[in-house]
This record gives C-alpha cells, sequence and structure tokens, in this order.
C-alpha cells in the first residue's frame, strides 16, 4: 500500500510540474508562442506597393484609375500578374465600383499558389466570395536572443528574437518573376535582423500581445 501511496504521488508531482511548466520564463516556451504567432501571422504577400496590405483577388477598379500617377505602382504589379498568367482581367462591376470597372479575378495557375486570407477590405470584395493573395514568403523563428525578467504584476515580458524568410514557390526558383517584385529580395535582407515581441503570461501558458 505504501508503495503504491509513493508511485501515486510521484506520478501527480510529475503532471503538476509539467502544468505549470507552460508558463515558465524559458526559451522553450517562448520560441514556442512566437513560432505558433509567425506562423499565423508571418506571411509576407506581394501589395499594391512595398509593403502594406496584400493585393487581394478577385478586385475591382474603376477604369479612370489606371490613368492616375497614384495608381501606377499598383498597375504595374497587376499587369505583371497578368503576363505570368496568374490573373485575368474582364469588365465589369462590384460593390462601389458601380459602373466602367476592372474585375481581376485568380486563373487556375493562379489559384494553385494564391493564399485564402481574412478579408480586410470589405469594400474590394467582389463574387461575395473568399479573398486571395499571392505570398511569396514567410517569416519562421531563427532563435530566442534574450528576454526581460517578467513583470510579477503585469504579467508580461518582453522576448528579443530573429527570424529568418523562407520563399514559396514560385517565387523562390523563378527569379525574373521574383525580380518584378522587389520586396522579394528586399524580405531575404531582413533575415537574421533582430525583432522583439511583448508575451503575457497567463495560467495556460505564454500569449503573443504584439511587437
Amino acid at each position: 500500500m505504501i508503495k503504491v501511496l509513493s508511485a501515486s504521488l510521484i506520478a501527480a508531482a510529475v503532471l503538476l510540474s509539467a502544468c505549470s511548466a507552460k508558463n515558465d520564463a524559458n526559451e522553450k516556451n517562448f520560441a514556442s508562442t512566437i513560432s505558433a504567432n509567425l506562423e499565423r501571422d508571418g506571411l509576407l504577400c506581394i501589395g499594391p506597393t512595398l509593403g502594406g496590405r496584400p493585393l487581394d483577388f478577385p478586385s475591382v477598379y474603376w477604369n479612370s484609375s489606371f490613368s492616375e500617377q497614384s495608381e501606377a505602382p499598383t498597375s504595374a504589379r497587376l499587369v505583371a500578374l497578368e503576363k505570368a498568367g496568374f490573373i485575368e482581367r474582364s469588365p465589369g462591376t462590384g460593390l462601389m465600383v458601380v459602373k466602367d470597372g476592372t474585375v481581376f479575378r485568380l486563373t487556375e495557375a493562379g489559384r494553385k499558389i494564391a493564399t485564402d486570407i481574412p478579408e480586410s477590405e470589405p469594400f474590394s470584395r467582389v463574387d461575395n466570395g473568399k479573398t486571395a493573395a499571392f505570398c511569396y514568403g514567410k517569416q519562421v523563428l531563427d532563435k530566442v536572443i534574450n528576454w526581460d525578467t517578467p513583470d510579477q504584476i503585469a504579467h508580461e515580458t518582453a522576448v528579443r528574437y530573429t527570424y529568418k524568410v523562407i520563399l514559396l514557390e514560385p517565387w523562390a526558383s523563378n527569379q525574373a518573376l521574383a525580380a518584378q517584385f522587389p520586396e522579394i529580395a528586399e524580405s531575404e535582407k531582413t533575415a537574421g535582423l533582430q525583432a522583439s515581441a511583448i508575451l503575457d503570461q497567463t495560467s495556460d501558458g505564454w500569449r503573443y500581445r504584439g511587437q
């Protein structure tokens, strides 16, 4: 009976230790939390210009906008994607564009490499369907560098880390295509640079709050 009780106590102690370890301030827990956030939000996608929200499809534009200087970067990117065979255009309207519009939709080839994204610009939606973007890479954790001693009142800490960028197909192997979008080369230059994250300590582990 004593042996059985001792074994039970040991098992309980091990279980408690495993549970409490999830919110310990250590490299493993921080790496897990940051990696999960990058998996969710670390996609790098082609936008209307360098940076900013993704250029999503299907989308609709006023025909007159293509002659505006401010829309020149967006127009050039649409043409590049069209020449690559990833999107196609047709006359159409949608939501705010009630006439004289052009709709860009994914081709079969485009659908194979596009990534579904949450709707961030409801007024750009057409076809009442999902929106997708061309995401050329993703950020992945390289290593956790260091962190602040967790604040015992706010239950938070700042963690510093480095990340690297993994290019996705076809951008990784098609240099001619990738060259039309400077952010692809620029993203690779950011690999290895330091970033930081604020993490909140909860009873169920660490939660990513923001940078």
